[in-house]
């Protein structure tokens, strides 16, 4: 029997439940596997291990949903957890919880080595993913829409009507695709080191233990380097936007295939409009702008970034233009007939061209 701290063992699990699968896909991928001291996760996209606070030789696969659910309801500061026959005791004051153990691991967690040479993770990569991340796609059909673009020179990310460039020294040898929503797990483990071995990269917090290993691809990946040079007539993107943005993105967030807000420019006005398949909501803003109509689609996070921080723009012929500072946006625009400017319909369905990359 082992006596741990409740909430320290309930966050070892959650720092390594980037590895879990919501279905099964794979047997025991949405299980805790508990071997040699550590607890380990596999999802095929993600694998992420820690030191578990429990005995070395305790080794079996517990199903992860109950008995996360069940710490996270329990009020003791420590509790005992004992391996039984064909189950995981958890005991704390006058209550005790049987979680099924799975003596057999099944899960092929040993196919991921650590590797052998750490280096140290250089500044703004956690931002860099984060921000260029929200610009990937969810259309599994085109698969590098779906990944952030490592290079060893910058990171990057496209769903082919938006675009975003973080120029970075990485560290990397070579270029390789990971999915973004492999990588969109890193900012939880506050990661200063990584690490490469054959097909993965490794992400680890230095003298914490927790590894967060993301699945890296060889694709080709289309060369977007000509976007950098876009140029267009300045404008400013109301500071509000921010705000007008996360309120939309509450029926936005809703569509898997397309959590995108849009925005539709005409002179001096501004409309963000987010759908989804509870309702819609839009909202109108007054901007410095004196254009042609013409719209765009951006991730909500996005633009709240971008306002809050760099609300100046540039708009050209086709795209919209932002310069960052650490990155460079570009969104693909497309104009509206007058008859369209017109048209005031929430639930208008419009979809930028794709850009000719």
């Amino acid at each position: 029997m082992t006596t741990v701290d409740r909430e320290k063992f309930l966050l070892t699990l959650e720092s390594v439940s980037p590895g879990l699968s919501p279905k099964e896909i794979i047997e025991q991928s949405n299980a805790f596997i508990f071997r040699g001291g550590e607890v380990l996760t596999y999802n095929d996209e993600v694998a992420c291990r820690a030191r578990s606070g429990l005995e070395d030789k305790f080794q079996g696969a517990v199903a992860a949903g109950p008995i996360m659910e069940q710490l996270r309801k329990w009020k003791e500061e420590e509790i005992r957890v004992e391996p039984r026959d064909n189950d995981l005791m958890v005991m704390g004051k006058r209550k005790r919880a049987a979680f099924t153990l799975d003596k057999e691991i099944s899960l092929p967690v040993d196919s991921i080595e650590l590797p052998k040479k750490w280096k140290p993770l250089p500044d703004g990569f956690t931002d860099a993913v984060k921000t260029t991340g929200q610009c990937a796609g969810a259309n599994q059909a085109e698969f590098e829409t779906t990944c952030v673009h490592l290079h060893p020179e910058w990171v990057e990310a496209t769903d082919r009507f938006q675009f975003c460039r973080w120029p970075l020294a990485t560290g990397l040898d070579e270029s390789f695709l990971v999915r973004q929503t492999a990588l969109r797990h890193l900012a939880s483990i506050q990661a200063d080191e990584f690490g490469e071995t054959d097909g993965w990269i490794h992400f680890r917090a230095k003298g914490q233990g927790t590894v967060l290993s993301c699945r890296r691809y060889l694709e080709e990946y289309p060369d977007l380097s000509k976007l950098m040079k876009l140029k267009g007539e300045p404008a400013i993107l109301p500071k509000g936007l921010a705000e007008a943005a996360e309120r939309a993105a509450v029926f936005a967030s809703e569509s898997a295939d397309n959590p995108y807000v849009q925005i539709e420019l005409r002179p001096a006005k501004l409309r963000i409009k987010g759908q989804g398949v509870s309702g819609w909501y839009q909202e109108a803003r007054k901007v410095k702008y004196n254009g042609p109509a013409m719209s765009f689609v951006i991730a909500p996070g996005m633009l709240a970034d971008i306002v809050r921080k760099h609300n100046d723009c540039q708009i050209g012929q086709d795209h919209l233009i932002v310069n960052g500072g650490a990155y460079t946006y570009v969104s693909c625009l497309m104009r509206h007939s007058e008859k369209e400017q017109g048209d005031d319909s929430p639930d208008r369905k419009k979809k930028p061209r794709e850009d000719d990359e």
